[in-house]
C-alpha cells in the first residue's frame, strides 16, 4: 500500500507539469515494450508514458521535468534513497507472492515514507498510507495525522509561502551560494540584497523550509527564527500597507516573542533572552531589513554586535548593509522568466497563453517574479496584455524603488538624475555636472551603492555608474529633480561643445605627443577641458593677473582623486606648480605622471628641463639621453624641430656639467649627421672652447689647439649654413676666449692673426644675430690688441656696414619682421625715433638691448626695432625690442 502510494505519487508529479521535456531515450523505450507486448501507446500524451513507465524511468522524467526549480535536488534525493534502500527488490517481491517478504522490506520503506523529503514534496499519498498501514487499518487516517510534521527543526517560519503554487524557479545557483554563506564557520551575518520583488524573501524562505526538514540540520543549528519588517504588499489591487515593525527596540521585542514561541520559553526581556541562550545555535532571519536600515544603519551595527557568538543572521534588504557578507539577487535570465509565467498561469487554472506571450511577459517585466506574477493576475482579472504589462511595470517601479528614493539625500537624488541624463558616469563626470567636490559624490555613491538604484561596472580601473531599466522608466514618469536634471543637460551640452572644439584643434593642427598643447582622444571630456584652459595659462609670457593663476590651481586640485591616474594630469598639475614657483611640488607631478606613462616624450623632456632649471645637469642630460635612446632623433617634417631640441638641451646639459670631453667623443662623426650638423657642431666647437679654458697658461699648444678646433668648426658652419642664433650665441664665448688668449704673454703671433681674421670674417653677421650681447665692449677688446696686422683696425669694412645699414633706412628695407628708424629725440629714459615714411615709434630703456650702451645713443643714430600692431589712438608706435647697428 505505502509502496503504490509512493509510486502513484511520483506520477503525479509529472502529471502536475504543464509541459514536460521526456528524454527520446525513454520515449524509445517505452514504445518499443508496449509494442512488443500489444497494448496501444501514444508518446504525446504524457498521461499514456506516465502509465506505461517503471519506476526507474519514471524517477528520470520527474527529476528532468524539475530541472528548473527548487524541487529538483528533492526529487534527486528521493531517488538515491530508493536506490539505497533497494526499493526494487522490495516491488518485484511485492509483486510475486511466492516470493518471500523479508522483515526489514518494511522497515526500508518506513524509514523512506517517514523522510522529511516526503513532506518537502508534499506527497500526502504517501503519509496517508504509511499512517495507516502503521495502524493496521484500509480506511483514509484522520486529517491531523497528516498534517502532523513528522519531523523539523524548532522553528516559526510562515505555514503559507508565496511562491510554493509554482516552486523556486531559477534560483539553484544562488540557493547554493546562499547556503555556503550561512554554513561558513567564519561568516556570521548574510545579506541577500536585490530590489523588491526579485524573490529574495521567496529565496531565504525556500532554502530555510529544507532545511528545517533535513536531520542534517541538527548538526549545525538548535532553531531557526524568522521576523519580518515588509511593510507592504503589492497586488493586482495596487500596494496594501502592513502592520509591520518599525523601530530596533520592536525588532527586540519580537525576537523574544518568537524565541519563546519555539522554544516553549517564558523569556521577559531581550537582555535575558540572549544571555539564557547564547550557547543555542540560532539562526536568525530578518525580512526587509531595509525598514529599519534607513534610519538606524549604526544602531543596528550595534544591536549585531550585541547577538551570541553561537547565532547567525540572514537579512534580506534593498540597501547594502554594512559588514556583512552579501549576496546580490540579479532578474530571472529570460528562459526561466517564461517557465515562472507559463507555471504560475497553470497554477491559477486559467486558459494556457501562447508561448509568445509568456515570452513578450518575461521579457517586459524585466524577468522579474513579482512584476511576472501581477501581470499575469491583471491579465486573469480581464485587462488585455498591454494595459496588465503596462499597470505591473508602473506598480513594480513604485514598490520597489519610490520609498527607497525618498529616503536618499539631496546629492544622491542629483547623482541619479545626472546618471539619467548621462547615461553612463564617472567620479569625475558626476564632480563636473553637479559642481560639487570628489568627497560629496563619494559619499552619495556609497549610500546608493547600498541600494540597487545603480549598477556599477568597470573600464580601464574606472568605475562607471548607470541605471536598471525599472529606475529609468521610474524617472522618466516621476522626476525628482527637474532643475538638476536640466542643469546637467546644458552643461552636458556645453562641455561636449567644448570638447568638439578641442578634438578639432587637435585634428587641424595634427600635434604629435611631444607637443605642449598635445592632448590625447582618450582623455575624459572634463580633463580635456581644464588641460587646455591651463595650457592658455601657462603659455602666456606675462601674466598680469596671478589670481587666474591659484583659481584654475584649486580646480585642478580639486580633481586629484578624481583624474590622479592620468599622466597628463600631473603633467598639467606640474606646469600650475612651476608657474607658482613651487619647484618641490613640480617634480613629484612630473615623476607621477611619469610612473603612469614612462614612454611619453613630453614628460621625459619635461623631466629633463626641470633638472637642467635646478642646475642638475647629471640628471638631466640622462632624461635627454633616455628621449635618444628611444629614438626621438627623427629628420620627417613633424618631428625634427622637437629632436634638435632634444640635442640642444642634451649637450648644454653636458657643457654645463662639465663633460665636454663625453660630447667630443659622441660628435665625432657630427659632419655625417644630416640636417642636425649644424646644431651638433656648435656644441663640438663649443666643448674644445670649454677645455681650451681648463689649460694652465703655459700650456699654450693645447689652448692653440683648442681654440683652432673651434673656429674652424664655427667657420665652417657659418659659410654652410648661416647664422643661426644657437651658433652665434656660442661663437661670441669663444671670440670673447681668444681675446684672453691674445692677451697672454705665451701666445703665438702667427695663431693670432689666424684666429682674429676667422672671427673678424664674421664678426658683423655675428653681431647682427645676436642682438642682446653687448659687442661695443668686446669691439673695442679687438681694436686694443697690439697687434701689427690686426684687421679690426681697418675701417673700410666697418664703415661700410654702417653705409650698408643707412642705405636699408632710406630705402625702407626690413630685416625679418626688424625694421630701421633714425633717433628724433632722446631723454634719459625714452626716445622717439621716424622711420624712412615718417611713421614716429616711442621706445623706454627697459626695450633697448644693446650692444650700444643707452648712454651712448644720440639723435640721428638708427636703430634696429621690433614694433607692436600701430594703435589708432596712440600718436607714436611702441616698440617691443630695439638694437643698436
Amino acid at each position: 500500500m505505502v509502496l503504490f502510494a509512493l509510486e502513484q505519487a511520483i506520477g503525479e508529479l509529472v502529471l502536475d507539469k504543464e509541459i514536460v521535456d521526456i528524454p527520446d531515450s525513454i520515449i524509445q523505450e517505452i514504445s518499443e515494450r508496449e509494442t512488443l507486448k500489444g497494448r496501444s501507446f501514444d508518446p504525446s500524451q504524457i498521461k499514456d508514458v506516465v502509465e506505461a513507465t517503471y519506476l526507474d524511468e519514471l524517477f528520470r522524467i520527474a527529476i528532468n521535468a524539475s530541472k528548473n526549480d527548487s524541487k529538483c535536488n528533492l526529487i534527486k534525493y528521493l531517488y538515491s534513497l530508493f536506490h539505497n534502500f533497494e526499493v526494487y527488490l522490495i516491488r518485484n517481491a511485492v509483486s510475486h507472492p511466492n516470493r518471500k517478504f523479508l522483515d526489514y522490506y518494511w522497515y526500508r520503506l518506513a524509514a523512506l515514507a517517514t523522510d522529511p523529503v516526503v513532506d518537502l514534496l508534499d506527497l500526502k499519498k504517501v503519509k496517508n498510507a504509511f499512517v495507516s498501514a502503521q495502524e493496521g487499518i484500509l480506511e483514509d487516517p484522520p486529517e491531523e495525522w497528516i498534517n502532523r510534521i513528522i519531523w523539523q527543526t524548532p522553528n516559526n517560519l510562515p505555514k503559507n509561502f508565496e511562491h510554493a503554487i509554482t516552486g523556486l524557479i531559477g534560483r539553484q545557483k544562488e540557493s547554493k551560494q546562499l547556503e555556503s554563506f550561512i554554513l561558513h564557520p567564519r561568516i556570521n551575518t548574510v545579506a541577500l540584497v536585490a530590489p523588491g520583488g526579485l524573490g529574495k524573501t521567496a529565496l531565504a524562505l525556500d532554502l530555510l523550509q529544507n532545511w528545517v526538514h533535513s536531520p542534517n540540520t541538527l548538526k549545525h543549528l538548535d532553531g531557526v527564527i524568522f521576523i519580518t519588517l515588509k511593510t507592504e504588499k503589492l497586488t493586482a489591487n495596487g500596494i496594501q500597507t502592513l502592520s509591520a515593525i518599525q523601530t530596533l527596540e520592536e525588532l527586540k521585542g519580537k525576537i523574544v516573542d518568537s524565541f519563546n514561541e519555539v522554544f516553549d520559553e517564558e523569556e521577559t526581556n531581550f537582555t535575558d533572552c540572549l544571555k539564557n541562550n547564547e550557547e543555542k545555535h540560532i539562526l536568525l532571519c530578518i525580512d526587509n531589513l531595509e525598514t529599519i536600515l534607513r534610519d538606524e544603519q549604526e544602531i543596528f551595527e550595534d544591536f549585531n554586535n550585541t547577538l551570541p557568538l553561537n547565532w547567525k543572521v540572514l537579512i534580506t534588504s534593498r540597501v547594502t548593509v554594512e559588514n556583512t557578507k552579501t549576496l546580490s539577487l540579479q532578474p530571472l535570465d529570460n528562459k526561466n522568466g517564461e517557465i515562472l509565467a507559463r507555471k504560475y498561469q497553470q497554477s491559477k487554472g486559467m486558459v494556457a497563453l501562447d508561448q509568445h506571450t509568456y515570452s513578450e511577459i518575461a521579457s517586459r517585466c524585466f524577468c522579474n517574479p513579482l512584476a511576472i506574477r501581477l501581470t499575469i493576475d491583471l491579465i486573469n482579472l480581464g485587462k488585455d496584455i498591454p494595459t496588465s504589462l503596462n499597470n505591473a511595470q508602473k506598480s513594480i517601479g513604485e514598490f520597489s524603488y519610490n520609498n527607497l528614493i525618498e529616503s536618499l539625500n539631496e546629492v544622491s537624488i542629483q547623482i541619479l538624475e545626472a546618471i539619467f541624463v548621462e547615461t553612463n558616469s564617472t567620479r569625475a563626470s558626476l564632480c563636473n555636472l553637479l559642481e560639487k567636490n570628489l568627497d560629496e559624490i563619494s559619499d552619495s555613491i556609497g549610500e546608493l551603492s547600498r541600494t540597487s538604484l545603480i549598477i556599477k561596472s568597470s573600464k580601464d580601473d574606472v568605475e562607471i555608474y548607470s541605471l536598471n531599466d525599472s529606475i529609468k522608466e521610474l524617472l522618466l514618469v516621476s522626476p525628482r529633480n527637474m532643475l538638476t536634471r536640466g542643469q546637467v543637460q546644458r552643461k552636458i551640452l556645453e562641455q561636449k561643445t567644448k570638447v568638439r572644439e578641442i578634438d578639432f584643434h587637435q585634428e587641424k593642427n595634427q600635434y604629435p605627443i611631444w607637443h605642449r598643447d598635445f592632448i590625447s582622444v582618450d582623455t575624459p571630456e572634463a580633463l580635456k577641458i581644464l588641460v587646455k584652459e591651463i595650457n592658455k595659462i601657462v603659455n602666456k609670457k606675462h601674466l598680469q593677473d596671478y589670481s587666474i593663476l591659484t583659481d584654475i590651481f584649486r580646480k585642478l586640485k580639486d580633481q586629484e582623486m578624481v583624474f590622479s591616474e592620468y599622466s597628463i594630469y600631473h603633467k598639467s598639475m606640474a606646469k600650475m606648480l612651476g608657474k607658482l614657483k613651487d619647484n618641490t611640488g613640480q617634480e613629484t607631478s612630473i615623476l607621477r605622471g611619469l610612473a603612469i606613462s614612462p614612454e611619453d616624450p613630453s614628460i621625459i623632456y619635461m623631466l629633463a628641463r626641470y633638472y637642467a632649471d635646478q642646475g642638475d645637469y647629471e640628471n638631466s642630460s640622462q632624461q635627454y639621453e633616455k628621449l635618444i635612446d628611444m629614438g626621438w632623433i627623427k629628420t620627417d617634417e613633424v618631428n625634427i624641430g622637437f629632436s634638435k631640441t632634444i640635442y640642444n638641451g642634451y649637450f648644454l646639459s653636458l657643457i654645463y656639467g662639465k663633460k665636454s670631453d663625453i660630447i667630443l667623443e659622441k660628435t665625432k662623426d657630427w659632419k655625417e649627421q644630416g640636417p642636425f650638423i649644424p646644431l651638433i657642431g656648435v656644441y663640438r666647437a663649443t666643448a674644445w672652447k670649454r677645455i681650451s679654458e681648463t689649460y694652465a697658461p703655459d700650456q699654450i699648444n693645447d689652448k692653440e689647439s683648442s681654440l683652432n678646433s673651434a673656429l674652424k668648426i664655427f667657420d665652417d658652419i657659418f659659410r654652410n649654413y648661416g647664422y643661426f642664433n644657437e651658433a652665434c650665441k656660442q661663437a661670441t664665448k669663444t671670440f670673447e676666449e681668444v681675446v684672453f688668449y691674445c692677451n697672454n704673454n705665451f701666445s703665438n703671433p702667427s695663431k693670432i692673426k689666424e684666429f682674429l681674421d676667422i672671427i673678424y670674417k664674421h664678426f658683423i653677421s655675428v653681431s647682427e644675430n645676436h642682438l642682446t650681447y653687448n659687442w661695443s665692449d668686446l669691439l673695442i677688446k679687438f681694436k686694443n690688441l697690439d697687434f701689427k696686422d690686426n684687421p679690426f683696425n681697418q675701417e673700410n669694412t666697418l664703415q661700410s656696414r654702417k653705409s650698408e645699414v643707412i642705405k636699408k633706412f632710406l630705402d625702407g628695407i626690413q630685416e625679418n619682421s626688424y625694421k630701421f628708424v633714425r633717433i628724433t629725440q632722446k631723454n634719459e629714459y625714452t626716445l622717439f625715433a621716424l622711420d624712412c615714411n615718417d611713421t614716429s615709434y616711442f621706445l623706454h630703456k627697459n626695450q633697448f638691448s644693446g650692444p650700444s650702451h643707452w648712454k651712448s645713443l644720440t639723435n640721428s643714430d638708427i636703430l634696429k626695432i621690433l614694433p607692436y600692431p600701430p594703435d589708432s589712438k596712440k600718436p607714436a608706435i611702441k616698440v617691443r625690442n630695439a638694437y643698436s647697428t
